[in-house]
């Protein structure tokens, strides 16, 4: 449904983007590129103060860097050979920003990666702020290409947030092992409040009334809900 309404309805339109698509993996030599690719945003100029922070290049990198390991892993399992695959000598990320500084001091720190300063819709994996809007947009068109990117969930990472919406209703996640410094014990459902950029979360616990709790993210399951 999403992928509809967010279709381009004109047909120049849409010839144009799947002419970028198309060319997305030549690189400057016109050589075709068919490795995986990446793609970042890095959030830092807007709503900075109270509703989110600066997260730093490398934060995001991590997450990319990651990704192209596992992507060469998977190659040399895949075809049985030991060396490296052709596209990790310079392997393609596609970049966006609300600063333009944040693209150079990419490219300074990361030769590696062949940077592309435009937002793209082919990319395989993306690592962004949940917090924004862009990234859960991208994360919900993400979904709408199950066959060609599979469960988007593994796709997508957030560096603050989890995904989220306004006023949806509350997730619950089930404990998969005792916690004993909070009390929680195995089977155990939390809500989940907010993230905290620290490797833990702010719940609630359906056990504990109103009582609100720091707790690992690790240590906990999504129940998955349905809707009649």
């Amino acid at each position: 449904m999403l992928g509809y309404i967010l279709r381009a309805a004109h047909r120049d339109l849409r010839q144009a983007i799947e002419m970028e698509l198309q060319n997305m993996r030549r690189g400057l030599n016109g050589e075709v590129n068919d490795g995986p690719i990446a793609s970042i945003r890095v959030r830092r100029t807007d709503k900075l103060i109270n509703e989110a922070k600066s997260h730093a290049v490398e934060e995001y990198m991590f997450h990319v860097e990651r990704f192209f390991d596992l992507k060469e892993m998977e190659y040399r399992l895949e075809t049985g050979r030991e060396g490296p695959p052709a596209w990790s000598q310079q392997s393609l990320l596609y970049f966006a920003s609300d600063n333009a500084s944040a693209f150079q001091e990419s490219k300074f720190k990361y030769p590696r990666y062949s940077f592309i300063g435009k937002p793209r819709k082919g990319t395989d994996f993306l690592v962004c702020t949940g917090s924004s809007n862009i990234c859960t947009l991208a994360y919900e068109l993400f979904s709408t290409k199950s066959q060609t990117h599979g469960d988007a969930v593994f796709q997508i990472q957030s560096v603050d947030w989890m995904y989220e919406s306004t006023y949806t209703r509350k997730r619950w996640w089930r404990a998969i092992a005792d916690f004993k410094q909070e009390g929680v014990k195995l089977g155990d459902h939390v809500c989940i409040l907010s993230t905290r950029w620290d490797g833990f979360m702010q719940t609630a616990s359906s056990l504990h009334g109103t009582r609100e709790m720091v707790l690992p993210p690790y240590l906990f399951q999504e129940i998955v809900q349905s809707i009649c």
